[in-house]
């Protein structure tokens, strides 16, 4: 969980240019994908664990969290998908190529209504990390946050009793964020958002309720109503932690074909 914004940053740097666009015959294939439960799906189950091997960061008797709690931001590194493929500018002075700086997005897990996602800016020259002036994008504990393909728009999750995902777009320039919309999907505790290669979908796990979810992603990159949940069902061999399931992962495979969903609740991987 903690490398993956760090994963995302690098996919950004990597891909090519021509693999960003899209003809609109792969869109419309894209939206014509069966949805989860339509699907075959495979268990993978993991040797059980005694309950004396919990994580660490779990006492005995205290109140069931997510592993990655004690983590107090998520960083998401953005900005590399403009500059992909691009020549410097000017050389740095030490002869080598100059580094672009790009923007820093920070997902906090506070609980505070006046928190949300923070925007810096990252100087890689000078290794510098300052705040972009811009206002805060407001959401409360958005614990994770996902960046669509074409880098125009954000995704956070709001980790509350409720569950909500939300997109914001993106001012290339100012590194700015603009809210599009908001929706519920389908379970409490919105743990974990991911985009597919296509960016016309989304997967997002629901560590409250257990469950996982398909939402559409429109034109404008504004977030649908949830088209399919998965209800998770099942418990751990540690009752402290695992009285019910608890789905935290939920990341499509590079090809397309599969949502792979790790359940901490009841020590699965799932592969829809």
């Amino acid at each position: 969980v903690y490398i993956e914004p760090l994963y995302i940053a690098l996919q950004c740097m990597t891909r090519p240019p021509d693999e960003k666009s899209r003809t609109r015959a792969q869109s419309e294939a894209d939206r014509a994908r069966p949805t989860l439960a339509r699907v075959a799906r495979t268990r993978i189950r993991s040797a059980q664990k005694a309950p004396d091997r919990s994580f660490s960061t779990y006492a005995p008797g205290a109140p069931m969290s997510r592993s990655f709690r004690s983590l107090p931001v998520l960083l998401l590194l953005v900005g590399a998908c403009a500059g992909a493929g691009r020549q410097p500018d000017t050389p740095a002075a030490t002869g080598a190529p100059a580094l672009r700086p790009y923007f820093v997005y920070v997902g906090t897990s506070t609980g505070d209504p006046a928190g949300g996602v923070h925007v810096l800016r990252f100087g890689p020259a000078e290794g510098s990390l300052t705040r972009a002036g811009v206002p805060v994008a407001r959401i409360v504990n958005p614990s994770f946050l996902a960046l669509a393909p074409d880098g125009r728009t954000v995704y956070a999750v709001s980790e509350v009793d409720d569950g909500a995902v939300a997109a914001f777009r993106r001012d290339g320039s100012t590194g700015a964020l603009t809210e599009l919309g908001r929706r519920t999907p389908g379970g409490a505790g919105t743990a974990y958002v991911a985009v597919d290669g296509s960016g016309r979908w989304l997967t997002v796990a629901n560590y409250g309720g257990g469950s996982v979810a398909l939402l559409p992603i429109d034109e404008d990159g504004d977030v649908g109503d949830p088209v399919d949940v998965v209800q998770h069902e099942g418990t751990g061999p540690n009752r402290d932690r695992q009285e019910g399931p608890h789905a935290h992962f939920a990341k499509p495979s590079p090809d397309g074909r599969w949502v792979f969903v790790a359940d901490l609740g009841i020590d699965q991987v799932i592969a829809y």
